[in-house]
């Protein structure tokens, strides 16, 4: 049974499943509340199907006070979590869940009717599966010694090859972005420190620290945009109204084009709590006064 299947049948039962749960329990002795709070768990159900992650958790969270022995909740606020980038905390409910439901699994156990056949799942497969997901992924993101700056950084080694490894940027105490130096003759050192500026550009635009992040392009950048100003400007209104932003690089490779020009190439994965979107990326380094500066950036 796959990861991707055990999640579209988690959507499918748990529409009723608040229904089919509380039959046989005794939680709440006042039938129209019972009913509201059916509704609200129907509810929270279709923002997370929807992804609308926010409106969920404000339904979700007094439900887990009124109603803490009902597992429906207490898994659809673990995908709420996990899909918000608190990883921990929905490893915890998830946890929670397999330990509680383990010692009697068939206890949730629900018929799922899809088209071409008929299965039964349970309700702690489905958070062990996740579970097992969680820990699979970062399992598979191997740690470097940390490059300063920023901090709150997980990085893998950086070669000019292609590889699968992982640059992951969160926000964090802003960090000033300091010159590096100037004597980098070797593709190594140009590798090492290009993919310094980049951690410190991710940190500075995840911390919504917008005068590091400015400062970590050429004096004349300004995109696609007229002027610098005009730059500065989309830039600081677009990042300003984001929150809890994480920068993710994936497949980096950087390839040096002379002693002062590096290209790095990778797929950036991007959240935050509003929005999350995948593209492939490349930017162009120059070295400037002992610092590498982004002087080209495009995204496909």
């Amino acid at each position: 049974m796959s990861y991707q299947f055990l999640t579209q049948v988690a959507h499918v039962f748990a529409k009723t499943c608040a229904v089919v749960f509380l039959l046989g329990t005794a939680w709440i002795s006042n039938v129209s509340a019972q009913n509201s709070e059916v509704e609200q768990i129907a509810n929270a159900h279709e923002f997370v199907v929807n992804r609308n992650w926010a409106s969920a958790e404000a339904l979700l969270v007094p439900l887990t006070q009124s109603q803490p022995k009902n597992p429906f909740i207490f898994y659809d606020l673990a995908q709420v979590y996990e899909n918000t980038n608190r990883i921990e905390l929905a490893k915890q409910v998830y946890q929670g869940l397999t330990n509680t439901l383990g010692t009697d699994p068939n206890q949730y156990t629900i018929v799922v009717r899809a088209p071409y056949a008929s299965r039964l799942v349970s309700l702690v497969s489905l958070a062990q599966a996740k579970l097992n997901a969680i820990n699979a992924k970062q399992a598979a993101m191997p740690v470097v010694a940390n490059i300063p700056p920023p901090p709150m950084m997980t990085a893998t080694s950086m070669s000019s090859s292609p590889s699968t490894s992982v640059i992951s940027v969160a926000s964090s105490t802003p960090t000033p972005i300091k010159p590096l130096p100037n004597n980098l003759s070797s593709a190594k050192d140009n590798n090492i420190a290009v993919s310094a500026a980049m951690k410190a550009w991710a940190a500075a635009w995840a911390n919504k620290d917008l005068n590091n992040y400015y400062a970590s392009y050429v004096n004349n950048f300004h995109g696609e945009l007229p002027t610098r100003s005009a730059w500065e400007n989309k830039r600081r209104e677009t990042i300003s109204r984001e929150s809890n932003i994480e920068i993710n690089f994936r497949n980096l490779q950087i390839t040096t084009l002379s002693p002062t020009s590096v290209q790095a190439k990778f797929v950036q994965t991007y959240f935050s709590d509003t929005q999350s979107s995948r593209a492939n990326k490349t930017l162009l380094f120059t070295l400037s006064n002992g610092r590498w500066l982004i002087e080209r950036e495009s995204t496909k």
